[in-house]
């Protein structure tokens, strides 16, 4: 952390809202939390507290952590990430548990850095805009829903890749499974097959500078994503690092459209699915 002395110490307030959003939030320093909960970082003693409405339902979340100053406040460090990925999953998890069990939290976050020791107060107004919906495909919706209907496991595994509210880690797994499916056998990968097929990719992919083959890579995220055991007795993060996060979202664009190649080459022409763009993303 920057310790220049010449700057006022400051905290981040980190906001989660859970949903159903609301237009806005105002945090002032007199609301009460339902309750709160110190947290013992490596950064000091942060604070949880979970805000309620005025009917006594979860509005919004604030971690407070604690030692910022100067060139800090520009962004955040990968250990800053990590905690706040932590925090939220736990909290998600227990609410689900004991409150609702298909809570969920809004896809927008908000921060700030109010200076220790000094009042605070923050307005928080939310607008989604709303772009204009295409032209609904009546006839090729209805013959896409008849065509898919023998791989509809596959069809399924394939838009949860696109679920945004699903962790990043098991939409990869899902696209991970449509593969298993068709190149694993009794326990066995069909590896003359799957280099075969994966063949037709290996230009655009060599376009990523991996050093990897692109079948080592597909397993190696998978590692990551799968969390295996690191050591005998040793088990992976339950969460993907910021890092294994922006690698992951990186090369899911690229593994589902290999998925959809996939699905076409065994529609036996009962459909065709159009390859997605990065705006799916």
């Amino acid at each position: 952390m920057n310790t220049n002395h010449n700057e006022p110490t400051r905290s981040c307030f980190y906001y989660w809202f859970v949903e159903p959003l609301k237009s806005g939030y105002e945090d002032n320093g007199s609301l009460q939390p339902a309750f709160s909960i110190p947290v013992e970082t490596q950064f000091g003693k942060c604070e949880l507290a979970l805000f309620c409405d005025s009917e006594g339902q979860p509005d919004f979340i604030r971690l407070k952590i604690p030692g910022f100053a100067g060139e800090d406040i520009q962004e955040f460090k990968q250990e800053h990430v990590e905690l706040l990925q932590t925090v939220k999953e736990h909290l998600v998890s227990i609410l689900r548990l004991t409150y609702d069990s298909e809570t969920e939290i809004a896809r927008y976050a908000m921060w700030a850095f109010p200076e220790d020791g000094k009042q605070y107060s923050y307005g928080i107004s939310i607008q989604e805009l709303q772009g204009q919906r295409p032209a609904f495909p009546a006839v090729a919706v209805r013959n896409a829903f008849v065509g898919t209907w023998d791989k509809r496991t596959e069809i399924k595994l394939l838009t949860d890749a696109l679920d945004k509210k699903i962790p990043l880690q098991y939409r990869y797994l899902s696209l991970y499974k449509i593969l298993e499916n068709h190149f694993k056998k009794h326990g066995k990968w069909l590896n003359d097959e799957l280099d075969a097929f994966l063949s037709q990719f290996s230009v655009e992919f060599n376009k990523m500078s991996i050093q990897l083959s692109l079948v080592q890579y597909l397993h190696a995220l998978r590692d990551k994503c799968a969390h295996i055991r690191t050591g005998k007795d040793i088990l992976g993060v339950t969460q993907l690092s910021l890092g294994q996060a922006a690698e992951v979202g990186r090369f899911i664009p690229f593994f589902r459209n290999v998925c959809i190649v996939l699905l076409n080459s065994i529609s036996d022409g009962k459909f065709t699915l159009k390859l997605l763009s990065e705006k799916h993303e």
